[in-house]
């Protein structure tokens, strides 16, 4: 019986040790994340034969958003960022929204689907557009 204390009383230490780590990491990086500004796609449009568009929204209730913080991909192809023009830079913080657009006429071909993803620093989101 007096054996098993010490092995017990390890045990319960290591335990609190490993939550206390676990919580730690979990606080740290919702610590970190709160300084990057999260978006949301809240639409991408195709204009056949001439090109397309993103409405982007900045999330962060603090943070304005620089759209050269922001990489567009259209089915996986990286869209260059000095062929984006954005309706305002950077986009306002709690909310704000930006439209980006870009032409394309090569690829908005009437009846094609396309990828649009839109990645920011926190986080990306992507839509299935119809030209």
């Amino acid at each position: 019986m007096k054996s098993l204390v010490p092995i017990t009383a390890m045990i319960i230490i290591l335990m609190l040790i490993i939550a206390l780590a676990v919580v730690a990491y979990i606080y740290a990086e919702n610590f970190l994340r709160g300084f990057s500004p999260s978006i949301r796609l809240l639409d991408a449009e195709c204009e056949p034969g001439v090109g397309f568009s993103v409405t982007v929204k900045n999330l962060d209730p603090k943070l304005s958003l620089d759209t050269s913080k922001i990489t567009i991909f259209r089915d996986k192809e990286l869209v260059p960022q000095a062929q984006i023009s954005w309706s305002a830079d950077p986009i306002p913080n709690n909310g704000g929204i930006s439209r980006g657009s870009w032409l394309d006429g090569m690829n908005s071909n009437p009846g094609s689907t396309h990828w649009i993803k839109v990645v920011g620093p926190s986080n990306s989101e992507e839509k299935f557009v119809e030209c």
